[in-house]
């Protein structure tokens, strides 16, 4: 895990900052607060934005060194906690008492002759960080009802995210989710890909073999319609170019596997005693063995004997200097009569890094000789934006590198994986201030736009 100075990130200004709040929530470095007395609010907002709002004192004392923190900048993240958590704040020790005259004093000396306060308990709170089991709080995420957390934007869209991701891609009840529906196919909409016998062209299909029972009660579902049952893909993949001084690749491949189970609960009890059998999710995740890079096909690779038919294949190239590599998973199991959605892959995702998790991956080559002058100057416009993976029926992201002072290397990555739901988060623009970078060479700018309408042409400057 590379370590980061907040002091190094907050030079760079809300965009740096907003961009290391990401890689905290991923786990990607560890941040080293010396030299931070304490943070402007709106900067606080920025880093600590993209935090998962399960975590709580714990998780984020796995990314932050709580020893390098100062009193004041620990006070002001355990006081974001608690807001965040709906939690009052707690102040322990003698409260002050109010003089005759209306003022306070403060507070009373303890026997041992040591001042117990707010102050003093924010100290505590900023070195308790690093004691994850005594202050870890049972308060979890607060409903919409919280109005503390109506107040903050970032926070609700990041619930609406997770709920909307939840809702249409699952698990919604967690990775070891129990589902008392009749399908799973039909309590999810994206992210499923289908065994082999269900992933045929329509023409392929008897309309009589479409039906069948699909239960362990022996119900008969009705024929899906033609056009549902002409997308159903089968696999996922992705292209992507990686540096010719590697020489392996280190794939996992995750994804839900859902089987009817007996659970003896009364919420599945039938009314003659017997339990019927919802479905159960089993989190799937396999790390391969290292994938040698050379030139050739990448034949069909069997992910886990538990799940015969599901395999990972491709192909490796040697083109302009770099390795391209294609990767699928693909979804070969046979449907079985019954209880069909035990053969098909829910919530899969292929995510692939260098075995020492080095930034190996490059910008994807571009046919640079077929570019007209409109493409090369949109290259150039944009060279900062790079392409390191394409998608094969799925979206794909990218974890890009970043140097000992946490800016972004913009042609290099050290992770690609695929994405089912895709999102991604538009940086605010807002109008420089004094304190941005750079700002004293905007002084002599025109931006009036009559002095600049009765410019020559070929006078700008």
């Amino acid at each position: 895990m590379n370590r980061i100075t907040l002091s190094s990130i907050l030079k760079g200004g809300p965009g740096a900052i907003s961009e290391m709040s990401g890689r905290l929530a991923r786990g990607e470095i560890a941040l080293d607060g010396g030299g931070v007395e304490s943070l402007a609010p709106e900067h606080l907002e920025f880093l600590l934005a993209d935090i998962p709002t399960s975590w709580d004192i714990a998780e984020l004392g796995e990314v932050i060194d709580a020893t390098t923190l100062s009193p004041a900048l620990g006070d002001q993240i355990i006081a974001w906690l608690d807001r965040r958590h709906g939690r009052e704040p707690e102040i322990s020790g003698t409260a002050a008492e109010p003089e005759p005259d209306g003022s306070r004093t403060a507070a009373k000396p303890e026997p041992d002759g040591s001042r117990k306060g707010a102050k003093a308990q924010s100290e505590q709170d900023a070195a308790d960080l690093s004691d994850l089991a005594a202050l870890r709080e049972a308060a979890r995420l607060p409903g919409l009802s919280d109005l503390a957390a109506l107040r903050e934007p970032t926070r609700l869209r990041d619930q609406l995210e997770d709920l909307v991701v939840r809702q249409l891609l699952g698990p919604w009840g967690g990775p070891e989710e129990v589902l008392d529906e009749a399908t799973v196919r039909g309590r999810y909409l994206v992210g499923m890909l289908a065994p082999r016998a269900s992933s045929g062209i329509p023409e392929e299909y008897d309309d009589g073999d479409l039906g069948g029972s699909d239960g362990e009660d022996g119900a008969t579902d009705a024929p899906p319609p033609k056009a549902t049952t002409a997308m159903l893909p089968s696999s996922i993949g992705m292209t992507f170019a990686v540096a010719l001084e590697a020489t392996a690749l280190r794939v996992t491949v995750r994804w839900g596997q859902y089987a009817r189970v007996e659970i003896a609960e009364d919420r599945f009890r039938r009314p003659d005693g017997s339990y019927h059998h919802p479905w159960k999710r089993t989190p799937v995740v396999v790390p391969l063995p290292a994938l040698t890079l050379r030139h050739g096909k990448i034949a069909p690779q069997e992910i886990s004997p538990a799940h015969p038919g599901v395999t990972l294949q491709g192909v490796i190239r040697k083109r302009l200097g770099e390795w391209i590599v294609t990767l699928f998973l693909v979804n070969g199991q046979e449907e079985p009569a019954r209880n069909k959605d035990s053969a098909w892959v829910f919530q899969p995702e292929l995510s692939v890094t260098a075995p020492d998790h080095a930034a190996i991956f490059r910008r994807r080559p571009l046919p640079g000789n077929q570019l007209d002058l409109e493409d090369q100057r949109t290259a150039m416009l944009y060279r900062h934006e790079v392409e390191f993976v394409v998608g094969h029926g799925v979206a794909v992201d990218a974890t890009p590198a970043h140097d000992a002072d946490g800016q972004r290397i913009p042609d290099s990555a050290i992770a690609v994986r695929t994405v089912v739901l895709p999102t991604y988060d538009v940086p605010q623009t807002t109008p420089p201030t004094p304190t941005d970078p750079g700002f004293a060479r905007l002084a002599d700018l025109t931006i009036d736009m009559a002095v600049l309408a009765a410019v020559p042409d070929g006078q700008f400057a």
